[in-house]
C-alpha cells in the first residue's frame, strides 16, 4: 500500500535558445546545500585559504606586535583567484548534479552519435575524467546552446523546487482528500 505521499511530478521545461523541451525533476535546497558544502570541504582541503601576510604594528608608545594585513593588494589578488575558484567548483558540480538528476529527457542518439564523432574523447569527459553518458553529451551539448539556456533552466529548476501558494494549496488539497 502507498502512504499519502506521491513522487514529485515533473515539469515541462523548453530551452529559449534551442527549443527543446525536457522535463524537469525538483531539487531540494538541502540537497544544493550538501552538494555545495562537500566541494567546500574538497577545496578548501585540497587549496588551503591564502593567508594574509604579516606586519608590524606599533601599539602604544613602543610596542610592536605582528598583525595579519588583509589590505594587501597581493593577498587581495591571492583571495579574490581563490575565491573564484572555489565558487567556479561549486557551479561545476551543482550544474552536474542538475544535469544528471534534476533533467529528464529523451536523449536524440543520433545527435549524440554526430556530436561523439565530431568531438574528441577528450571533449566530452566529466571533470573528473569520466566520459559523459549520452544524458550530459545531449543535455550539456545539444540542449544548453547558449549561457541563456543554461540560466533559464537553472532558473527553473531552482524555481519549482520553492514552494508556491498554488502548490501548497494543491498538497494540501491532496493530503485533505487522502485523508
Amino acid at each position: 500500500m502507498t502512504s499519502g505521499r506521491r513522487a514529485s511530478e515533473l515539469e515541462s521545461f523548453t530551452f529559449p535558445d534551442s527549443g527543446i523541451t525536457v522535463h524537469l525533476r525538483r531539487v531540494g535546497p538541502r540537497t544544493i546545500e550538501q552538494i555545495v558544502a562537500r566541494v567546500t570541504r574538497q577545496y578548501q582541503r585540497d587549496h588551503p585559504r591564502p593567508r594574509p601576510p604579516m606586519v608590524s604594528v606599533i601599539v602604544g608608545e613602543s610596542e610592536q606586535v605582528l598583525e595579519p594585513n588583509v589590505n594587501d593588494p597581493d593577498y587581495r589578488a591571492r583571495l579574490r583567484e581563490w575565491e573564484t575558484g572555489l565558487q567556479t567548483q561549486q557551479a561545476i558540480a551543482t550544474m552536474r548534479f542538475l544535469v544528471d538528476y534534476g533533467i529528464v529527457a529523451d536523449v536524440d542518439q543520433e545527435a549524440v552519435r554526430a556530436l561523439r564523432e565530431a568531438l574528441s574523447p577528450e571533449d566530452l569527459m566529466t571533470e573528473d575524467g569520466k566520459p559523459y553518458t549520452d544524458h550530459q553529451v545531449y543535455v550539456e551539448h545539444v540542449c544548453m546552446i547558449s549561457p541563456r539556456d543554461i540560466q533559464a533552466v537553472v532558473s527553473a529548476i531552482l524555481g519549482i523546487s520553492q514552494p508556491s501558494n498554488d502548490r501548497v494549496e494543491t498538497l494540501v488539497d491532496r493530503f485533505q482528500s487522502n485523508t
